[in-house]
């Protein structure tokens, strides 16, 4: 039998972050300085783009450029700072501020009337980093995304992902019907007009779309309303923490 609540969700969430709130994890102090690197510095100067892309890659680990390249005694790409400036470069076609701004414009965080260009977004980005690298880039547009704007774009991860589909698994009927009916609304605005989407933004799509739903519904049930990066903390930190304290 399910047991999962919508209240126990939002119990779990505060926990969750209560325990990152701990001084001794100093993840906040990082996202900030992520924020306003991606968000104040202008993404059509390389310059600002190349620092942007090193910073997300290392720190957030999303391993553009690990594998498949000559590495040093230290084990980093001896070429490393080319393939940041190449998918910087493609970054800057992309006119990343004024496409965010537009965005925006529909709505200052994601809902059903900007998800289809969000999503969109995010997938071009991923096309630069696989014509740059030859690796799937979703991941870390995902992430540089959601640091340049931070109410539109979700973080994917894998460890998140697995963990949102667990818990949406373990949902009571009356949670799980109450995500069903946003779900419907948000597809049938949407279905259509992101049906042919390749398969990383596809992937970007099922994820945003099942964390808004998680967010909306939380809200309406009386809950607070998380941020994705709070969400974040609870679905990929919540191993983290677990992973720390054995």
């Amino acid at each position: 039998m399910r047991k999962l609540s919508l209240h126990k969700i939002s119990e779990q969430i505060s926990e969750c972050l209560n325990k990152f709130y701990d001084e001794k994890y100093e993840w906040q102090t990082m996202d900030n300085i992520l924020e306003q690197a991606c968000s104040e510095l202008p993404s059509s100067e390389l310059r600002f783009l190349i620092p942007k892309v090193i910073l997300i890659d290392r720190y957030y680990k999303t391993n553009l450029i690990k594998f498949g390249d000559e590495v040093d005694e230290d084990g980093d790409s001896v070429h490393a700072f080319s393939y940041y400036k190449s998918i910087a470069a493609g970054l800057r076609q992309l006119d990343l501020d004024s496409r965010i701004e537009n965005i925006q414009k529909k709505a200052a965080k994601l809902c059903t009337c900007n998800l289809e260009a969000v999503v969109k977004l995010c997938n071009d980005v991923s096309d630069v980093v696989k014509k740059s690298t030859g690796r799937a880039g979703i991941v870390f547009a995902s992430k540089l995304l959601h640091f340049s704007a931070p109410g539109l774009f979700p973080i994917l991860d894998s460890h998140a992902e697995e963990k949102l589909k667990d818990v949406f698994k373990e949902l009571d009927d009356d949670a799980n019907e109450r995500i069903g009916e946003i779900r419907d609304s948000v597809n049938k605005v949407n279905k259509k007009a992101l049906l042919d989407l390749p398969k990383p933004g596809a992937k970007y799509n099922a994820f945003a779309t099942d964390i808004l739903c998680l967010q909306y519904a939380l809200c309406l049930n009386g809950d607070p309303f998380y941020t994705f990066r709070e969400l974040d903390k609870y679905l990929y930190g919540s191993r983290y923490l677990l992973e720390t304290s054995l």
